[in-house]
């Protein structure tokens, strides 16, 4: 018999059979299902914190000047154009922000409340990235036209502020100067996560009034690539770059690398760059432990499966004993019997993936109803407050491999072990 027929015999075979076959099938699905969907998850809270990251921070790498003339050093390029020349031909989005850390205050109704990160940007170019955001109240188009501050939803809490009221917003600047603005709070943005708590968003220019600084100066220069990939090619090149002409601290790819550096002593601006890597550790730690759960679950998943095939399909090959010996007394061989329930279980595992890959798709969009409001700091893994996924082929190939360690082996085993039985004693009906 050839592989043609032993295809189309067992496509017979597997439908003649498929009320037998239905719960192994059943379960297989809901396994490969729930791999999926936990595959799906996975990543869509891994982008979800990289995206909410790049626009916290600016970029996907940043330079940045640091002011040592002050003991907290705080960042500020007074010389733009000796990095704009730099950065020419890298293939992104170059958006420079002026930043104060803890350097500004809110005041509304007589009541202060510090600001922990007040962030100047220029909104024609980074306007289409905060709308990742949900805006709970106002526009965020405001900010295109200055005078007005856009919130976290946090922030605004804590001030009782609502989109329209007017505050006045009080600044240090590196050189210790104090100055304060009357600003219309333009917008709130639905963030109430680690990175979100007290921020303030404004037009770039605006906050360089308030400190004092020309209409080009800015804090940091973030570059969003085209592609991600090539960061660390970039980090490294223009590092090169910067050190050819300019006072440059060291290499720094790590946190301590950052406070290292930083705490040095040195006078007027020394640059610095590094990727979004140094600023998202912490939560890449965190991800790296939520992935090593996942792959705890992959393996009681596998388990699960292994333990289900072993256990029905050793049940169907015995219902079927006396269906195999009649094919192999009617001159197919055990390797061709072999093949063809081989084949059977293919298909069915083919079905079975088909399947759990559709379910987990259509139960992403099904998490949404579910809200984390209530679990503190985790929406930064969230997309506008609820789950989202993600597909990575390499992620999904990675689940199809758990699946067959987990079945091929079974399935195998009992069919070696069923079709060993003498041929005379199964088909007399002794097991």
């Amino acid at each position: 018999m050839n592989r043609k027929n032993l295809l189309t015999l067992g496509l017979r075979n597997l439908y003649r059979h498929r009320n037998r076959q239905i719960f192994l099938l059943a379960a297989l699905t809901l396994c490969f299902a729930m791999i999926s969907l936990l595959s799906l998850v996975s990543a869509g809270m891994s982008r979800n914190v990289n995206d909410s990251s790049r626009v916290h921070y600016g970029g996907d790498f940043f330079l940045v000047g640091f002011y040592g003339d002050n003991r907290d050093k705080p960042a500020w390029v007074k010389s733009p154009e000796d990095l704009q020349s730099l950065i020419d031909d890298v293939p992104g989005l170059a958006a420079p922000r002026s930043q104060l850390f803890k350097s500004a205050y809110i005041y509304f109704n007589g009541k202060p409340q510090l600001v922990k990160n007040t962030v100047g940007l220029d909104y024609d170019k980074e306007g289409q990235l905060l709308s990742r955001y949900e805006v709970v109240e106002g526009d965020l188009d405001s900010l295109s036209e200055g005078g007005a501050v856009v919130v976290s939803s946090a922030l605004g809490e804590i001030m009782g502020l609502r989109a329209g009221d007017q505050i006045t917003l009080k600044t240090t600047n590196p050189k210790g100067q104090v100055n304060t603005g009357q600003f219309t709070v333009g917008a709130l943005i639905g963030d109430d996560t680690l990175l979100g708590y007290y921020r303030l968003f404004m037009d770039r220019g605006d906050l360089n009034g308030l400190l004092a600084w020309d209409e080009g100066d800015f804090s940091s220069l973030g570059i969003y690539l085209d592609d991600r990939k090539e960061r660390d090619y970039w980090v490294e090149k223009l590092y090169d770059r910067l050190s050819q002409g300019l006072s440059v601290g060291g290499e720094i790819h790590t946190r301590d690398d950052y406070y290292r550096e930083t705490e040095k002593g040195w006078t007027g601006i020394r640059y610095f760059i590094y990727a979004l890597d140094m600023y998202v550790s912490d939560v890449d730690d965190l991800l790296r432990a939520m992935d090593l759960l996942s792959y705890f679950i992959y393996l009681m998943m596998l388990l699960i499966t292994f333990v289900s095939v072993l256990v029905t399909y050793r049940i169907l090959l015995h219902d079927r004993s006396r269906e195999l010996a009649v094919f192999q007394a009617m001159g197919m061989t055990g390797r061709q019997v072999e093949i063809m329930l081989l084949v059977e279980a293919g298909l069915l595992l083919f079905l079975a993936l088909l399947g759990g890959t559709v379910f987990s798709f259509l139960m992403v969009p099904g998490l949404r109803i579910f809200s984390f409001e209530n679990i503190q700091g985790f929406g930064i893994f969230l997309k506008k407050g609820r789950l989202s996924g993600a597909f990575i082929l390499s992620r999904y190939c990675f689940n199809i491999g758990v699946i067959l360690i987990g079945v091929v082996p079974a399935v195998w085993w009992q069919i070696r072990r069923e079709l060993g039985r003498p041929l005379a004693l199964t088909l007399k009906g002794e097991t």
